[in-house]
């Protein structure tokens, strides 16, 4: 049984709204992608942690998805102030269907 969303703690509302941002990245639809790309862009510094989870765990993202989820991920890093270059840039390989 799914619950409800009353009793689901706002911390996991929103990583479940930036998992399924992150696959919107990837959609067919190019208004899909570009108001998924605006709104994760939007969360800022403060969606960091789940955008990189969800980077390395790759579930239900296509390629196009994880290339835009990397972007969205240093776009978020270079903006901080002050940048931080000792922290590591961690982007898995992409894998390309064939």
């Amino acid at each position: 049984m799914t619950p409800s969303p009353a009793s689901v703690p706002e911390v996991q509302r929103e990583e479940i709204e930036i998992r399924k941002l992150a696959v919107q990245l990837g959609d067919k639809d190019c208004k899909v992608r570009e108001e998924a790309n605006k709104k994760l862009l939007a969360l800022g510094e403060q969606a960091l942690p789940t955008l990189i989870e969800v980077l390395k765990d790759k579930t239900n993202l296509n390629n196009e998805a994880v290339a835009c989820l990397a972007a969205i991920i240093s776009y978020i890093r270079l903006k901080r102030k002050p940048v931080d270059i000792d922290e590591p840039i961690i982007i898995p390989p992409l894998k390309l269907d064939q």
